[in-house]
């Protein structure tokens, strides 16, 4: 979307996502010397960001992540209720859940 690679911290769902330096970068969560130092190298390697940004796989069109979060909660072929109220109801659509 906006072909700028992650700088994310080690835990969390960007950290499993992400492949570090490969696609984006990682620091060491609560650690600002490592953030530091990691926001230092993206902005004076030469080259980095671009190779990061070309490896990014890029967003994925929402269809497939709400496929991806119905399949994780076992939602099946069908919606809860709550799913289909509001403009949840067009992603739920969108996708046949």
């Amino acid at each position: 979307m906006f072909r700028r690679p992650p700088i994310c911290s080690n835990i969390g769902g960007m950290a499993e996502r992400l492949r570090h330096d490969e696609d984006g970068l990682l620091f060491e969560a609560g650690d600002p010397i490592s953030l530091a130092e990691t926001l230092h190298r993206c902005v004076t390697e030469e080259g980095l960001q671009a190779r990061l940004a070309a490896n990014s796989p890029g967003v994925p069109p929402v269809s497939d992540v709400v496929r991806s979060h119905c399949e994780v909660y076992g939602i099946g072929g069908t919606a809860p209720a709550s799913a289909t109220k509001g403009r949840n109801r067009k992603l739920v659509a969108a996708v046949g859940a």
